[in-house]
């Protein structure tokens, strides 16, 4: 499918990007890049420390007055984070889907 959608949706630029999938190294005009995308996505956006973000929302009050968090520990606070993060990571996965398989339509 991923053959499908790259094929669908053809950019001028990638006759000069390869990916070797084995080594997961990208050449880009002939220079090999030993960044992944995985890489560049964490070199933006930091892992989420809980912890920390918790410490802030109690110093400043904001558990307290939430009528979402009120009442609930740290460790609760987290696991209900996480499996939001969950369920968004699968909404978005199901997105990503949806997009490949009407692409293989076209």
């Amino acid at each position: 499918m991923a053959d499908q959608l790259a094929a669908a949706t053809r950019f001028p630029q990638d006759a000069f990007i390869s990916l070797d999938e084995e080594t997961h190294v990208y050449t880009v005009y002939g220079q090999q890049i030993q960044l992944s995308v995985t890489g560049v996505v964490e070199s933006v956006y930091p892992v989420f420390d809980d912890e920390q973000v918790l410490a802030s929302m109690r110093a400043r009050g904001s558990i307290q007055r939430s009528s979402v968090y009120q009442g609930m520990t740290n460790a609760e606070i987290s696991r209900k984070w996480r499996a939001n993060a969950a369920d968004a990571a699968r909404f978005v996965y199901s997105l990503l889907h949806i997009h490949v398989c009407l692409h293989a339509l076209l």
